[in-house]
């Protein structure tokens, strides 16, 4: 996929609606989950596939994927891609079942939070760059933000959704925040990295913890594929009265470096209860740069 001329991929820019909906590839420095911080990374999103021609969608998460149109690109590798967004869908299930079984008893419960959520769930494929290449690169044109802090990969933060399926490669760059520090996530031939996500982390009510993690990646290429499993979109989320017990981002409320993180409820509490969907739309239209 990012074997693409730099010419393709402008040809199919990222699907922005400006509430969050995002397919096809993003450039360098297109997104941060940092105001202040360049994530030198470039990323191609994908979701479910509909079928050809659909145009009336039941929300703002749901829509069209965007595909490269050119010949070396084989009609093979869209149904690749496809397929391993469904095996991934499978799998997150899978993994939801058993996590279901062992905190209520029967498989089902927490799966009846995500009847859809296999049509507003998205796969995005990384591709992370050395820092000092940034100004080389497509997108990275050299200018910086204001108050411009540093470059990373990916930013301190929690993911939103409900599960997070990492499939990283052997470079690592991947940490977790953990005891007041940052602890390498190892790369392991043949297995999966499983995140809890914000809104698992609710649901449970803290028994399953949602991670600060971030992506350091200053000395050589790396590549990911990830799949942010979501819950429905209608999904409610939990009345939440009282900060602590957010219990998103485990024991790092303070981070060592003071640095904030992204995630779904911003450390704040909500006394009404939100839809999960329109939260996520807010949150990804708030990465976009």
């Amino acid at each position: 996929m990012f074997m693409q001329t730099d010419e393709t991929k402008a040809a199919i820019p990222v699907v922005q609606n400006g509430k969050g909906f995002t397919r096809g590839f993003i450039g360098v420095g297109k997104e941060s989950g940092s105001a202040e911080r360049v994530e030198v990374k470039e990323a191609f999103s994908y979701g479910y596939e509909w079928p050809e021609g659909k145009t009336e969608f039941a929300n703002g998460l749901q829509g069209p994927n965007v595909w490269p149109k050119t010949e070396d690109w084989a009609v093979e590798n869209r149904q690749v891609l496809n397929e391993f967004f469904e095996k991934m869908t499978a799998a997150s299930r899978a993994v939801a079942g058993k996590l279901s079984k062992i905190l209520y008893g029967r498989a089902e419960f927490l799966d009846e939070f995500c009847q859809k959520g296999d049509t507003i769930s998205i796969m995005r494929m990384f591709h992370y760059f050395p820092y000092e290449r940034y100004a080389g690169l497509a997108g990275g044109n050299g200018s910086l933000p204001e108050n411009f802090q540093e470059f990373i990969g990916s930013s301190p933060h929690t993911d939103w959704g409900f599960l997070t399926l990492i499939m990283q490669d052997p470079v690592g760059g991947l940490q977790v925040f953990h005891d007041e520090k940052w602890i390498d996530v190892p790369y392991e031939p043949g297995t999966l990295v499983a995140n809890a996500g914000d809104y698992l982390s609710l649901i449970t009510s803290g028994k399953c913890l949602s991670p600060v993690h971030r992506v350091v990646a200053d000395k050589r290429e790396r590549y990911s594929l990830v799949f942010f499993y979501y819950p429905d979109f209608d999904a409610v989320i939990p009345t939440v009265n009282d900060v602590e017990e957010l219990r998103i981002g485990g024991d790092a409320r303070n981070v060592a470096d003071s640095t904030p993180f992204n995630n779904l409820l911003d450390g704040t509490v909500r006394n009404v209860d939100g839809c999960f969907g329109d939260y996520i739309m807010d949150k990804w239209a708030g990465v976009q740069r």
